[in-house]
């Protein structure tokens, strides 16, 4: 008569494992889901989103378009010239805000508490899509260009 071995953990190995696993899990995962970081990112491609839009916008209207980024506020808001009817552009200076093309209030957002934003950039585009500048902001450890004389945004 031979005897089976059974090859396998035991028990007491098993729980040794589930709690290490547990220890580290409770240590790592918080580092790897900091809300900061999904806040940074989504402002980031958010704000991008909006700065082409005010020269897609500028292009179908035939109207300047004005993005503002604002550091000390961390905010953005597009905005037309004041004056302008349905059917003409304004030609005041830029106050008049770029409806937000869901129906939802004005283009224009506010990055939460954790979010820097390092300098404020102000960009107008003609009717051409040609911005009156170019410039760089970053929303935290991400930049954002805008080339001066294509008005690219990246």
């Amino acid at each position: 008569m031979s005897k089976r071995t059974l090859d396998g953990f035991s028990l007491v190995e098993l729980l040794v494992i589930v709690v290490l696993i547990s220890i580290l899990s409770i240590a790592v995962l918080p580092a790897l889901f900091n809300k900061s970081n999904f806040d940074e990112a989504g402002f980031h491609l958010d704000l991008i989103s909006a700065i082409r839009y005010a020269q897609k916008n500028a292009i179908a209207t035939g109207c300047d378009v004005q993005a503002t980024i604002s550091a000390a506020t961390r905010s953005y808001a597009l905005n037309y010239r004041t004056g302008g009817t349905n059917t003409s552009c304004g030609s005041g200076a830029f106050t008049d805000p770029v409806p937000h093309p869901q129906g939802q209030g004005n283009f224009a957002g506010t990055a939460s508490a954790d979010v820097s934003i390092s300098n404020d950039l102000t960009v107008v585009y003609s009717s051409s899509g040609s911005p009156s500048s170019g410039g760089t902001v970053s929303v935290g450890s991400k930049t954002i260009t805008v080339e001066p004389l294509t008005g690219y945004v990246h």
